[in-house]
């Protein structure tokens, strides 16, 4: 129905969400019906809670709220939401207030990643395991292969494949999202991976002029895909092979298109439906070179 309309979640419980989520909504509600912590400028509408699979980061736009009120209001929710183990406050204007961490630490695949608020990561987290897995067993990788990794965000995907390869350089213009990957790196021990903050079409484009080549490329672009200029820049470096992980069928078959017509071959292709009842599906695709 193309509908911007809020959608209260049910008293009892959203029947999507993760059962720390429906725990942290509930007594949410409480603390903002109580007159002590409620603030005005503040509703449903305006709180975003992100799950990892231990911790809960809480964050909230308000405006005018005197600061009083917002202490009262964090407090509340720091001894009184499970698992809470980070606030950000956000005013009107964007100005922003870090109470606690401004990360939580998820774990996948027995890994512990930090994830910062500014940060992409998948919000369903089983899935997200599987979603890992097709790419690794795609990428059947040996120990000798270079990979480059395009929109590698906090190294999701290429902090477990660094461990299987000879190497891997990742790229994101996130610089928030470039330095969790640079600790998970380190927290994980990982010593052969290489994450740099640039855009991605302005990274691939100045390596396919230079005389550097790699086994494997892995792209994970967002919504709008990769567009000309990336599969261009990728079919200039000509890997053997490329992994392109996408969430919209519509952008993923115009680049395959034209990766195709630059001289690969779709080999294998696996659905992964992250987020059920939507028009997102996360599909990983095989491609080798012809």
């Amino acid at each position: 129905m193309q509908s911007r309309r809020i959608v209260p979640v049910p008293a009892d419980a959203c029947l999507v969400a993760a059962p720390p989520l429906n725990q942290a909504i509930a007594v949410l509600r409480t603390i903002l019906a109580d007159p002590k912590t409620a603030m005005a400028s503040l509703n449903e509408a305006h709180l975003h809670l992100a799950q990892g699979t231990g911790e809960l980061q809480l964050r909230y736009v308000a405006e005018g709220e005197p600061k009083r009120r917002v202490e009262a209001f964090l407090t509340a929710a720091e001894t009184q939401v499970p698992g809470l183990a980070s606030q950000i406050y956000y005013d009107r204007s964007g100005h922003r207030r870090v109470w606690g961490r401004d990360w939580i630490v998820d774990r996948m695949k027995d890994r512990p990643f930090r994830i910062s608020d500014r940060s992409f990561a998948q919000v369903n987290w089983e899935q997200n395991a599987a979603l890992i897995d097709t790419v690794t067993a795609f990428a059947s990788l040996t120990g000798r292969e270079s990979v480059l990794e395009l929109y590698c965000g906090i190294g999701n995907f290429g902090l477990v494949l660094a461990s299987a390869a000879k190497s891997l350089q990742g790229y994101d213009e996130n610089k928030t999202a470039i330095a969790d990957a640079r600790e998970n790196a380190s927290t994980q021990g990982i010593t052969n991976s290489r994450f740099t903050a640039r855009p991605v079409e302005e990274a691939v484009e100045a390596l396919a002029k230079g005389t550097q080549r790699w086994d494997l490329i892995v792209a994970d672009p967002p919504r709008d895909g990769m567009g000309r200029r990336v599969a261009e820049a990728i079919v200039t470096l000509k890997p053997a092979r490329i992994i392109y992980i996408s969430c919209v069928p519509a952008t993923l078959a115009r680049d395959l298109k034209q990766l195709v017509a630059g001289g690969y071959r779709v080999d294998r292709i696996q659905p992964v439906d992250l987020v059920p009842q939507t028009p997102y599906l996360e599909t990983v695709t095989e491609l080798v070179s012809v």
